[in-house]
């Protein structure tokens, strides 16, 4: 620094930088943890093979001595990791190198992997652990700003941002808090990984960057788009009217322009990226036809909620979100809308209305998301057909008649732009109060709603949502009290068959092998992994943690909320069916579901290992 360097200008800068340090820090730091916990649960390396003492901990690696020094590591139920501080790479008795990223750790540990990993593939998801660190730092530069934006807009209207958005009555608040939610995934390593989008773009289309997207809804000619109609819709156009007229009444101004007849064509909202990228490549023929015509005057203004791909439209907050194909690797996985969900996505959720009619929606703890209808575009090959395609969902923020407030299960992990708690927090306050009795009382409200739901749905009629925190909303009363959680998403619902049979109930799969199932351990397995795994457990990690209580505590009301809803069920069950699912889910030990492993083949293999039962008081041995 020059001497003559003015103090005002060199503390303004200097503040700057020291944010940018820090931020680059949290973001490093949050790479290595999520990658050394997805490392050690899923078993590529084995924790039994841990050195510790007290906050240090040693791990060899088998080759030319190498060993991994991590400071401040400890394990938690479900398989979890915390790590509080640094990650070095030793040789004998030297370090040799810190490890700055999940990258830098994959790299590192390598050639001690319990699976082997060609160098194709190494190099693949160490740069998709690379832009998910490059993609977190520049939401968290963002975050800052749009931080201090929401204090200035709402916090006159309460003391805490949750309470303020719902006494201000924010037309589309639970949008914002799915925005402001969209990078709490809590242990994907590879969670902002947005393979293929520039810097630009990201910020352009990403919930995270709170952006405003312009869909253009192109013509399809009718002959070569197939509508599902499970939810009732006969007339694809009239409904399409109902909900976007606006875009409706642009759309058939422009074929009138053109000289196109109206009865021939059916309107279909594309995301910008497939627009530009995707279309004028994978159906350059259809559009020299004329069979597709890329319409560049019908527009819906549209922001990106929780999923990069699922749009809600701002004109009017109650109607259906958009859910498109975006052809890119978003979090390692190519996320397009295949023919299977167009089918199925309303025709499951005409059969989940039907129980729940019955049910009274399992004593109103469960509402659904309903996927109404469907378009793709008729095509011989399905991947193609994939690549262009819509699905409406109803929207789960629309207004509540019943005075109910409903929040996105996800923001309840993310901060308060208030005073930086987790926003679960916030909820316990304004419901029960202060202090560990509190705590412990609203998990078991939460617990309650979200088991009484999923789990009698699971046990009456063989059906395991996706439950977890990203597919899931929380509708609380004027207290602020857990009432009813609301699932959506469809696409990896699974339902065993002989349970819903018994029921006098059927589900017509699109095809073999999908949705339906004749053996429980793929529908058991996922009822485990998102709803007891990703959505409880994953709340009673965060709790115990930031309230620092004893895990075993929150555990034990998991255990007797499961326990409860078992006894209310039994004699509506098939003993047989009732006891092995008793003891698979409170005793024997449960699936993990691996993120970093199914990517060593360049695959989406869901293959699950196990763990030990954290419901079950007495551990196997």
């Amino acid at each position: 620094m020059n001497a003559m360097t003015p103090l005002r200008h060199f503390t303004q800068q200097d503040a700057e930088m020291t944010q940018v340090w820090r931020d680059a820090a949290v973001c490093q730091h949050r790479s290595v943890a999520r990658t050394l916990q997805a490392l050690l649960r899923e078993g590529l390396l084995d924790p039994s093979r841990l050195i510790c003492d007290h906050q240090l901990s040693w791990y060899p690696l088998g080759f030319e001595q190498h060993k991994l020094r991590i400071e401040g590591l400890q394990s938690h139920s479900a398989g979890a990791w915390s790590l509080y501080g640094a990650v070095t790479l030793y040789r004998h008795d030297q370090p040799v190198r810190a490890l700055h990223s999940g990258s830098d750790l994959l790299k590192a540990v390598a050639p001690a992997l319990a699976v082997a990993i060609n160098p194709a593939d190494l190099e693949r998801l160490s740069n998709e652990l690379d832009n998910s660190v490059h993609n977190d730092l520049q939401c968290l530069t963002f975050r800052h700003q749009w931080r201090h934006a929401l204090r200035a807009r709402f916090r006159s209207y309460g003391d805490t941002f949750i309470a303020a958005l719902r006494h201000q009555q924010e037309e589309h608040s639970a949008l914002l808090l799915e925005q402001w939610a969209s990078n709490t995934h809590p242990v994907d390593p590879a969670f902002a990984s947005t393979d293929g989008l520039s810097d630009e773009e990201r910020r352009a289309y990403s919930p995270e960057f709170h952006p405003v997207l312009q869909l253009t809804v192109i013509a399809v000619r009718k002959s070569y788009l197939y509508v599902a109609d499970g939810m009732g819709v006969q007339d694809y156009l009239q409904w399409f009217r109902h909900h976007y007229p606006d875009a409706v009444l642009q759309w058939r101004q422009s074929l009138q322009k053109r000289d196109m007849p109206l009865n021939d064509w059916y309107p279909l909202p594309v995301h910008p990226f497939q627009l530009q990228y995707v279309l004028p490549e994978k159906f350059a023929a259809e559009i020299l036809r004329g069979d597709i015509v890329l319409l560049d005057d019908v527009s819906i203004a549209t922001a990106p909620t929780m999923s990069f791909r699922t749009l809600c439209t701002l004109n009017d907050a109650d109607a259906p979100h958009i859910k498109l194909p975006v052809s890119l690797r978003l979090t390692s996985l190519q996320h397009t809308v295949s023919p299977t969900s167009v089918v199925m996505g309303p025709r499951i959720s005409q059969l989940l209305r039907q129980i729940l009619q019955r049910e009274a929606g399992f004593a109103h703890t469960l509402e659904i998301a309903a996927e109404i209808t469907g378009a793709c575009f008729i095509d011989a090959d399905d991947d193609k057909a994939r690549h262009l395609s819509v699905l409406y969902r109803s929207n789960p923020g629309m207004r509540l008649e019943d005075g109910l407030f409903a929040l996105p299960v996800a923001c309840l992990y993310a901060d308060s732009p208030f005073d930086g708690e987790p926003l679960i927090c916030e909820l316990i306050r304004l419901s029960c109060g202060e202090g560990a009795q509190a705590v412990l009382d609203y998990f078991r409200q939460y617990s309650r709603v979200v088991l009484t739901a999923c789990l009698s749905a699971y046990l009456l009629y063989g059906i395991a949502f996706e439950a977890h925190q990203q597919n899931s909303y929380l509708r609380v009363d004027a207290q602020y009290r857990p009432v009813q959680l609301q699932v959506r998403d469809f696409s990896d619902l699974q339902v065993y068959f002989p349970v819903l049979s018994s029921q006098g109930m059927s589900l017509k799969p699109a095809r073999e092998g999908h949705t339906v199932f004749r053996d429980i351990q793929p529908v058991r397995e996922n009822f485990l992994h998102a709803t007891m795994l990703c959505h409880l457990m994953e709340f009673v990690l965060l709790l115990s943690r930031h309230y620092q209580l004893p895990e075993s505590a929150f555990r034990d009301v998991l255990r007797s909320e499961t326990e409860a809803v078992f006894a209310r069920l039994e004699s509506r069950c098939d003993p047989a069916f009732w006891q092995s699912e008793r003891q698979a889910i409170l005793q024997a030990p449960w699936p993990v579901k691996p993120l970093l492993r199914p990517g060593f083949a360049g695959t989406v293999d869901d293959t699950a290992g196990s763990m030990p039962n954290p419901l079950n008081p007495v551990p196997a041995a």
